[in-house]
């Protein structure tokens, strides 16, 4: 009797012990699975983290669409396409630093939740620089026939993490937006070379300021062929005003 009741009481205390420890919900893996590899490309939208060399610019946080961007080339390398925007932070970071970059993907519609992250170091391709072997990987509305095709970045993953992501909403997806494509699409190949090598903004004189006349150039056109002939090795190599000059979406912000 007293070796039962002894038993019975070591049990009841383990499982009193392992109800009192929080479950981990964190895992570590080794690499990208074929499960993760069609986890991220059903994503409607997913994240890019990049940081600057200097410590008084900002990290940079930008939202990506559709998961389909995103091709896995290995259980360790992954390219994401990348299209014209408002700015380049991403590229900008890249160019200046050791290429640190985690993308963050997070199931927010039904289905189990989860949250996966890839940590590593990624290179900047432009489009002269991509093979179409790498250029087949991604959908054409995304890269050849995009005319706000832009890069493709290339990322060596050296870590890789779930978690549970059990707070995160469930939303309904209904549509992407247009604008982007539209806009692309309305400004063609030479348009979205001459935004892309667009004078940097400068700050509006004030009104009480006498503006000296200056005579307007003509803008010269360029055409996408003559544009890719500047590499990012050329961007790199170049000085800060040569590169600002030369592909001055790609330059950092404060």
């Amino acid at each position: 009797v007293r070796v039962r009741v002894r038993v019975r009481v070591r049990v009841l205390a383990s499982r009193s012990a392992a109800a009192a420890r929080p479950a981990t919900m964190g895992k570590l893996h080794k690499k990208i699975t074929p499960e993760f590899a069609d986890f991220i490309a059903r994503q409607k939208v997913f994240f890019v983290a990049t940081a600057p060399a200097d410590v008084s610019h900002r990290v940079n946080v930008s939202p990506r669409a559709p998961g389909s961007s995103v091709a896995v080339l290995d259980e360790h390398t992954i390219a994401m396409a990348d299209l014209s925007g408002s700015g380049a932070e991403t590229a900008a970071h890249l160019m200046q630093t050791d290429g640190r970059m985690t993308l963050l993907f997070v199931n927010i519609e039904e289905g189990p939740p989860k949250i996966l992250r890839l940590f590593g170091r990624a290179t900047i391709k432009l489009p002269a620089e991509v093979s179409p072997d790498l250029a087949s990987r991604f959908p054409p509305s995304l890269t050849t026939k995009n005319h706000g095709w832009r890069a493709v970045y290339v990322l060596k993953v050296d870590r890789i993490t779930t978690s549970c992501g059990y707070s995160m909403p469930v939303l309904r997806f209904e549509s992407y937006r247009s604008m982007l494509d539209d806009f692309s699409a309305k400004k063609g190949n030479d348009g979205m070379v001459l935004i892309a090598h667009a004078p940097t903004p400068t700050p509006t004189p004030s009104p009480t300021a006498t503006p000296t006349p200056t005579s307007s150039p003509e803008p010269r056109t360029r055409t996408r062929t003559q544009t890719l002939r500047w590499t990012t090795a050329d961007l790199r190599t170049a000085s800060p005003s040569t590169a600002r000059r030369r592909y001055p979406s790609f330059a950092i912000t404060p």
